[in-house]
């Protein structure tokens, strides 16, 4: 009877360690990723009416889910511009154009954010302009 609740208990040690040790979900996305944005330069100037380029290139080793582009207002933090693409591959092109509808003296934020997954993860990168 000894051996018997000696191998129930070893059988419930085991048990009990086999579940603990499960595989934690890894926060990091397994997709590693760069973006390079080539237009606009960081602190541009464009005039308004003036229509902004932007160009950007995205690579990884595995596919992305597509990108967003986001124009923000800094004073306000207000976007004033957004748009996206779903789009796959190991390389995104990004070609994207925005005529300047504001008005003179206004600083703005270009950023792009590219989707390594579905998990949530991303990458993102933006460049600063002005309004004259």
């Amino acid at each position: 009877m000894k051996n018997f609740h000696i191998c129930i208990a070893l059988f419930v040690l085991l048990t009990l360690g086999a579940v603990s040790c499960d595989k934690e979900d890894s926060d990091q996305p397994t997709n590693q990723a760069t973006l390079e944005i080539s237009s606009p330069v960081e602190g541009s100037s464009f005039a308004t009416g003036d229509t902004i380029h932007i160009h950007a290139q995205a690579t990884a080793t595995q596919d992305l889910h597509g990108y967003q582009i986001n124009i923000t207002d800094v004073a306000n933090n207000h976007v004033i511009y957004t748009t996206e693409e779903h789009a796959h591959g190991k390389s995104l092109e990004i070609h994207q154009m925005w005529p300047n509808n504001t008005t003179s003296g206004t600083s703005l934020k270009i950023s792009i954010v590219v989707t390594l997954d579905h998990d949530g993860h991303y990458i993102e990168k933006s460049v600063n302009v002005q309004s004259n």
